[in-house]
């Protein structure tokens, strides 16, 4: 425990600062020694603000207030800054808000917004897009422009985002689907950032409080209700009766004695989310039926086009499924429609119709999920009448986009990818429960996520990705939570790398093959299919029923090891002269053999000059597909 409650010259910027835990935060900060830029929409509070900080500070009230005659006694400075505005506005204001001190040392995002509570099915485009917007795509756009800064400066630094435990894994809240979207989003991003901005010397964590006494809940924690609750799931007792000590947590986070962390979430309920109470906690996989037959199902695939989505709509016709296949590209559909419709005119699917019956299967339906509320409402509603119905909804629609650093990346991009992978299938998923409940049947709704949205995995360049494929695991939970009373089953699958349009050059990488062989826990990976299509089948199937809110991994156990999945060019070390002592065996000799086929040359130093011998052999004589340089042994 470090003196972190002196803070003594450090320059913090603070968000959403006009009231509640970022006034409070503010200061707190200043009496700890620190140089306050408060931020926010409301100036008349911000000034109010600045003014009680800095008379404290002439009337040496602070706990770290600066010696009677120095040169500046101004501790705290305003900034207007609303955090959900344009990018070039937010630019602006944190080049007015470095400005006031000459540097910035910490972030504190702590701007953010609840929204109302309503189910999924009854929110607004309107309110989703000020949530996410406030919460996560404000958040990234302050931290890329205060981290563009610290990096032209050459100066260390430290973000801290304010989540939330509706953000976590471990909870699920009625009504929240865009709060938690957006926090689980916001956990995604401090992790790609951490793990980006390291190399800066630039920390980056988040902070997942749960309720505690505040303007916000003061009329919720005089609930019996609640407080019932608390008494019976909460593991400590302290729960809604002691101070959080956020603030002490922060001061920890920004002083130096914190410089060995980042890339943290850290969560802070007095453990009232551990229980997980409201989370389904589905016996995946308890019945294990012959679901390969699905006769007289519907289901919508989005992104059918091309890819997996295509490959999806042949298999699950062949299963016996109608399908109505969704996407922009009506002349691939409607070749995907006829190439179905022929098989079933020739009975060559598996279960095809019986004569006399409705002889199609397939029919298309133009769609863009990146598209506005309204398009995508009336797209759903034709989709819907293709067969009278729709029993599941594959949103397979997702975009990738570029391999950016998340402080090069533009807000076009950003929103680009949000937009398509989480906004997009949140809105397909509304408007086909809508139809679900309104026609009082049960369904289901499977999630195309990626392995990227894992906790597991962080990859360079995939910011707006990774925080996508996160959001969409937390919407899986949200809405299975909330759409379970109408038996409507939501799931996501979170596949890894596998053979694709998309991955086809990749995966003739040498590098990757030799990285899978030494990490992947399955040695069928990158060799066989990962067969997701029997898994959907398998969720679309009754025998399902009692599975909702999973996430499936489907990676062959790739991202088990945590392994930061770097695309970089380490993998070649060509013409690199490497020394290792200790060579003769263990690690140094794992050593040896790997640095040589990275391409470099390799001395490999010990006592044993018989094993010396031995490996340098084989090393020089080694077929393996890269080059191997010669190699030579050193001995004592």
């Amino acid at each position: 425990m470090e003196p972190w409650s002196n803070l003594q010259g450090k320059v913090v910027m603070v968000t959403g600062a006009s009231s509640g835990f970022g006034r409070e935060l503010c200061m707190d900060l200043a009496k700890a020694g620190c140089k306050v830029i408060a931020a926010a929409r409301r100036m008349d509070r911000l000034t109010s603000l600045c003014e009680e900080i800095n008379n404290c500070i002439q009337a040496g009230e602070l706990i770290s207030a600066p010696k009677p005659g120095s040169i500046n006694t101004c501790r705290a400075a305003a900034v207007e800054l609303d955090v959900a505005g344009h990018g070039e506005v937010i630019k602006l204001a944190v080049a007015k808000a470095w400005n006031c001190f000459g540097r910035i040392d910490a972030l504190v995002n702590n701007a953010g917004v609840r929204g109302g509570t309503k189910s999924s099915l009854y929110l607004s485009e309107e309110e989703w897009n000020v949530v996410v917007r406030t919460n996560l795509t404000g958040s990234w756009l302050v931290s890329k422009y205060v981290g563009l800064r610290m990096v032209e400066a050459v100066q260390e630094g430290c973000i801290i985002n304010i989540s939330s435990s509706a953000g976590t894994s471990r909870t699920v809240v009625h009504g929240a689907i865009a709060y938690g979207s957006s926090k689980t989003g916001l956990n995604k991003m401090t992790k790609c950032m951490a793990f980006e901005l390291g190399k800066h010397n630039i920390r980056v964590n988040s902070i997942s409080p749960d309720i505690f006494l505040s303007e916000i809940t003061e009329s919720l924690m005089k609930q019996d209700w609640l407080k019932n609750v608390a008494a019976r799931t909460g593991p400590l007792k302290a729960f809604l009766t002691s101070d959080p000590a956020l603030t002490s947590l922060v001061r920890y986070l920004i002083h130096d004695s914190s410089n060995y962390v980042t890339g943290n979430n850290f969560i802070v309920d007095a453990g009232f989310s551990l229980p997980a109470l409201p989370i389904f906690s589905s016996l995946a996989l308890k019945k294990m039926k012959p679901w390969s037959k699905l006769e007289g199902k519907v289901v919508m695939v989005t992104g059918a086009s091309s890819g997996l989505g295509r490959e999806l709509c042949i298999d699950l016709a062949n299963a016996g499924c109608k399908v109505v296949a969704a996407a922009r590209r009506m002349d691939r559909l409607k070749s995907l429609c006829e190439e179905i419709n022929q098989f079933v005119d020739a009975s060559e699917l598996a279960y095809a119709p019986k004569p006399g019956s409705i002889r199609y299967r397939a029919a298309a339906v133009e769609l863009d999920v990146a598209g506005d509320s309204e398009a995508i409402r009336l797209a759903v509603e034709k989709a819907w009448k293709c067969f009278g119905r729709i029993d599941t909804l594959i949103n397979n629609a997702g975009v990738r986009g570029g391999t950016k650093s998340s402080l090069y990346l533009s807000e076009e991009e950003w929103n680009d990818v949000v937009r398509t992978n989480l906004t997009g299938s949140w809105l397909v998923s509304k408007y086909v429960g809508l139809c679900m409940v309104r026609e009082l049947q049960g369904g289901c709704i499977i999630n195309i996520s990626s392995a990227a949205g894992l906790n597991r995995t962080q990859i360079h360049g995939s910011l707006a990705y990774s925080s996508s494929k996160s959001g969409l695991n937390s919407m899986t939970k949200v809405m299975a939570l909330e759409l379970g009373k109408h038996n409507i089953r939501v799931n996501s699958i979170s596949p890894g790398l596998f053979p694709s349009e998309i991955t086809e050059s990749l995966m003739k990488k040498e590098w990757l093959k030799d990285v899978c062989a030494r990490t992947v826990p399955l040695k069928t990976f990158l060799k066989s299919d990962p067969a997701l299509t029997s898994l959907i089948r398998y969720l679309i199937h009754d025998s399902s029923e009692y599975v909702t809110g999973n996430v499936f991994v489907v990676d062959a156990g790739f991202t088990l090891p945590g392994q930061a999945l770097r695309m970089e060019a380490w993998s070649h070390l060509d013409g690199k002269v490497v020394m290792v002592t200790g060579a003769s065996s263990g690690f140094g000799r794992q050593l040896c053999v790997d640095l040589a086929k990275a391409g470099c040359k390799v001395i490999a130093a010990a006592r044993r000059t018989n094993r010396l011998r031995s490996l340098c052999e084989e090393i020089n004589s080694s077929p393996h597909a890269l080059e191997l340089t010669k190699t030579h042994m050193w001995e004592d």
